[in-house]
């Protein structure tokens, strides 16, 4: 999943209002409309579940929409923006006024298989993002984190995918 206009340049873009672009990248209709697109997905195709992969801010679409279905198997994120308001932080950006909050949902997902891959040289999304969505998770039963020492926010990622892909995704037993 992606967030809106993520891989199309806003400000050039006539398709990509300025709200959805900015302040509302994880809004109510935002989630929404992922939500519809997943559910379709999984009515076409018959799946008996669905496993979710989001990257940048396509993660915290991903977190925010697995918090509100039944269908989800597994959510896997790359280089995740899980914690908006630390990332904003980092970067000494304005807050996301009208956008929802995954720390917020991430208690509804504490039992969903997840791994999370960081890039060791994202300059992007700060590690500290990554911990203080554990934190708000509650247990790490279903959490895992990897680190790819090479990769950054952009790079790194597709050439390893496959095998990232079939990386574990289960909750330990307690």
């Amino acid at each position: 999943l992606a967030r809106p206009c993520q891989f199309a340049d806003g400000s050039k873009n006539s398709a990509c209002e300025e709200f959805y672009w900015t302040r509302g990248r994880f809004s109510e209709e935002v989630v929404h409309s992922m939500n519809t697109a997943i559910s379709y997905f999984a009515e076409t195709t018959q799946t008996q579940g669905v496993d979710l992969v989001g990257f940048s801010g396509g993660a915290a679409v991903a977190v925010l929409a697995a918090a509100r279905r039944h269908d989800i198997r597994s959510l896997r994120t790359v280089a995740g923006n899980l914690d908006p308001e630390t990332v904003n932080r980092y970067h000494g950006a304005s807050p996301l006024e009208g956008s929802l909050d995954p720390l917020e949902a991430a208690p509804r997902i504490a039992s969903l298989p997840q791994i999370h891959f960081i890039g060791g040289d994202d300059d992007v999304i700060p590690f500290s993002a990554v911990t203080s969505f554990l934190n708000k998770l509650g247990s790490d039963r279903c959490f895992t984190t990897k680190t790819l020492p090479e990769a950054t926010h952009n790079a790194g990622w597709v050439e390893r995918w496959p095998e990232l892909l079939r990386e574990p995704v289960a909750c330990r037993e307690n």
